[in-house]
């Protein structure tokens, strides 16, 4: 199992094979090279906790995840059924997103 955890929300616990399949659709929109390492470290210990991240590292990959879980959460509710479980794996991405929006918002508010 692996565990994204965000400031506010439930954690969001996926199996392994997702959290890798998210964390690897995010990578390529990372630009920062430490981004992309604590992505890498957070797929080699099963997790990432956003409130141990600074706020600029976290509002960075926040936004790399929402997008890359609402691209693969399209992909799987428009490709072909073939898996029952897509359209469940769907669902639980967009707990993600619903989580990780709200904290992009909440640090948008903060921000001067």
């Amino acid at each position: 199992m692996a565990v994204v955890s965000v400031p506010g929300s439930e954690p969001w616990v996926v199996a392994r094979w997702a959290f890798r399949l998210l964390a690897d659709s995010a990578s390529p929109l990372l630009t920062d090279a430490a981004d992309k390492y604590i992505l890498e470290q957070a797929v080699a210990l099963d997790g990432l906790l956003f409130d141990l991240l600074d706020a600029e590292q976290a509002q960075r990959l926040a936004s790399a995840l929402e997008s890359a879980a609402t691209d693969l959460r399209l992909r799987l509710i428009t490709g072909p059924q073939t898996d029952p479980r897509d359209a469940e794996f769907a669902d639980v991405l967009a707990v993600l997103v619903t989580s990780l929006h709200d904290m992009t918002e909440r640090h948008l508010e903060i921000e001067p």
